[in-house]
């Protein structure tokens, strides 16, 4: 009876359109390249007497995806689109131009910052548009990279899929000291905060 049932010709004829059906569903990865010109970034950063925010712009990215879960991405950002939108006229060129010279982000000679996606694991959302992974990876800015997680969240359609996060990024781990009251004394209202924050809607497309 049971070498019968082992050797049913229906059942392994069943169990293979199974497995070969489950092998495609689990086994088509889908590479998804960003949407330059949908996506948004925008970074805030503080100090004792306020702060400022502005955005950026993508240069290049792609994510890639087996079976719903994403397995790789590649971010690339244009540093030299950094703009600051809380200021006009000379004080918002003045910001911006700080903000690209060596003091801060050197976009003549790093004109590109980067995260590389290492590891993408799920969590439990705690709301309809929580985060529902953590992402690990590497992040290099002025030529000098760190390793950073952050929450994210991930959302699937048909032909797209969207991250949406906030990360804070401590500047100084990338070497950009100025203003920070961790490694200069008597700052005062002069001091710059190390965190700033980026937040991000990043849709890729097939």
């Amino acid at each position: 009876m049971m070498s019968k049932l082992f050797y049913n010709p229906r059942l392994l004829l069943f169990s293979a359109v199974f497995l070969f059906y489950a092998n495609g569903l689990l086994g088509q990865v889908q590479r998804y390249h960003l949407d330059l010109e949908q996506s948004q970034i925008a970074w805030t950063g503080e100090k004792v007497t306020g702060s400022h925010s502005g955005t950026l712009a993508l240069a290049h990215g792609f994510v890639t995806a087996d079976g719903g879960l994403i397995q790789a991405a590649t971010i690339q950002i244009d540093m030299n689109s950094l703009a600051c939108t809380d200021l006009e006229g000379e004080s918002k060129e003045s910001i911006e131009n700080h903000l690209k010279n060596d003091d801060f982000f050197g976009v003549d000679q790093h004109p590109i910052a980067q995260f590389d996606l290492k590891l993408m694991q799920p969590i439990r959302a705690t709301g309809e548009n929580a985060p529902n992974f953590s992402a690990t990876g590497e992040v290099r800015i002025k030529g000098v990279s760190q390793p950073i997680s952050f929450p994210v969240r991930v959302h699937f359609e048909t032909d797209r899929v969207t991250l949406m996060a906030q990360v804070t990024v401590d500047r100084t781990k990338f070497g950009i000291k100025y203003g920070s009251g961790s490694f200069f004394d008597n700052l005062g209202d002069r001091t710059i905060y190390d965190d700033f924050t980026i937040d991000f809607s990043l849709i890729a497309v097939k």
